[in-house]
């Protein structure tokens, strides 16, 4: 290489490099939130690894190929920041632009009804291997519409479903009168003895006394 040519098959290479990590995060993060690759071709996460240690290796060569061209260590800063930074900003900026167009709501109802989704799936997954003594609550400590434009606190009441050997499906336990309901519960069904606060919905579970 002589004088500002530069190596064409480093930077094929260093291309490759990239396209691999960005294909290797793309993939992990479709099978991770979808639970399917897209195309049905997923990367190995180690090759992503295995490439940002190749890009590493490559950017070292090229660091030593410019030192050699630069006069003094200010050429050298000079050089560098003008190449990466001007990159940085024009992605960070189209970073906020998206953002702000792609996903400006307060908060983001597809993504909400999403999340649950993905939930409710997991959730299929969970149930069956529950112990015959095993009792499962899912509640929440505040509620969010995502339909408002507010990120405050929107709903007063929160979800309480039971699950476990036993439980009647479809058993309605009604609106509860305060959020102590569901620690008395956990209390009785462990027998620890009475809360200061709170009534037990054990027995409308099961039909039997606290164990």
């Amino acid at each position: 290489m002589t004088g500002s040519a530069r190596v064409e098959e480093i930077d094929v290479l260093r291309g490759l490099a990239a396209l691999c990590v960005m294909i290797s995060h793309y993939t992990w993060y479709c099978v991770k939130s979808f639970q399917q690759a897209p195309f049905g071709f997923e990367l190995h996460t180690i090759y992503g690894f295995y490439a940002v240690q190749l890009f590493f290796i490559i950017s070292g060569f090229v660091i030593s190929l410019t030192l050699e061209k630069c006069n003094s260590w200010r050429d050298f800063a000079f050089s560098r920041l003008s190449r990466l930074y001007p990159a940085y900003w024009a992605a960070l900026s189209l970073m906020v632009v998206v953002e702000h167009f792609a996903f400006g709501e307060t908060l983001w109802v597809g993504g909400y009804a999403a999340n649950l989704e993905r939930f409710d799936e997991r959730l299929a997954g969970l149930l069956p291997s529950l112990r015959p003594a095993d009792l499962l609550i899912i509640t929440a400590d505040h509620g969010n519409d995502p339909t408002t434009a507010s990120t405050d606190h929107s709903r007063e009441y929160v979800p309480l479903l039971v699950a476990g050997d036993g439980v009647p499906e479809g058993r309605d336990l009604g609106t509860r009168s305060t959020f102590a309901d569901l620690g008395q519960t956990i209390a009785a069904n462990f027998g620890v003895g009475p809360l200061a606060h709170g009534t037990s919905f054990l027995a409308e579970l099961t039909g039997a006394e606290p164990r």
